[in-house]
């Protein structure tokens, strides 16, 4: 089976992504996840065997091919066409664009397919208040237009930008506290990473992993840290450096089962 996501408003498309995805681990417990990007040809071994291998404890099977543009398109169609029909595989495929001519199978019967096109200053201000009222926190009319004014149809920047807000703890933000965030260099890595650790909540620790990932952090050092913490279990830690290895997780995701409790 074959889902396609496409177009430019990637905010949108990420979380229609995220909510397919939930739904698929509550309807199979334990299906088996894998994300592909094109690196080079071994992407295409790896996703080609994914589709392929067949296993008596994994009947269903999850694949995420992102960025559809970046990919080889005579070599990705071969792929595609073959998994069109296959029940026991699920491929969502993220595209920015709208497929080529080569690819437009895509855009047709039976593969499912949703387009996410530009948000206009209407629809950014509703997702906008949206994701405030997620973060607990208010912004005034001139903090509102400033990020709007600044990051135009940019919701990903905005959203991150909302992330480095909720940590200065106020529940009112106005423009001048979006001009001192922007005016200073980084958050502390080590003021960030005793977030994760500390007793503090859920909301708290993934705020601060959002603002670790919008600096480029490196996951690897991220993860390597976690697994070296004091309240983190060294078996538990061991398991997902295998499993990391293995190719049955990405670093995001261990991190996540490390600080989720």
């Amino acid at each position: 089976m074959l889902i396609l996501l496409y177009g430019p408003n990637t905010y949108s498309l990420n979380k229609k992504l995220n909510h397919i995805k939930n739904q698929y681990h509550q309807k199979y417990i334990g299906i088996s996840e894998q994300s592909f990007t094109s690196e080079n040809e071994e992407s295409l071994i790896s996703l080609n065997q994914f589709c392929q291998n067949n296993s008596l404890f994994e009947s269903n099977k999850l694949g995420i091919i992102k960025n559809l543009e970046d990919w080889p398109e005579k070599s990705i169609k071969k792929i595609l066409e073959v998994n069109i029909e296959n029940k026991n595989t699920t491929l969502i495929i993220t595209s920015s664009k709208k497929p080529k001519a080569l690819l437009s199978f895509l855009l047709k019967k039976p593969v499912t397919q949703e387009e996410f096109k530009t948000l206009n200053e209407k629809d950014i201000i509703s997702l906008l208040k949206e994701e405030c009222q997620r973060k607990k926190i208010s912004l005034t009319k001139e903090a509102l237009n400033l990020l709007i004014e600044k990051y135009q149809t940019d919701l990903n920047s905005i959203t991150q930008e909302l992330a480095k807000l909720s940590l200065l703890n106020k529940s009112a933000i106005n423009d001048s506290d979006i001009r001192l965030i922007n005016h200073e260099q980084n958050f502390d890595f080590f003021f960030l990473f005793k977030k994760l650790t500390g007793s503090i909540t859920i909301g708290e620790k993934l705020t601060a992993l959002h603002t670790l990932k919008y600096q480029n952090e490196d996951e690897a050092k991220i993860f390597n840290m976690l697994a070296g913490s004091w309240n983190i279990k060294k078996t538990e830690a061991a398991n997902l450096d295998k499993d990391i290895k293995s190719g049955r997780l990405e670093y995001n995701e261990a991190i996540l089962k490390l600080i989720i409790k």
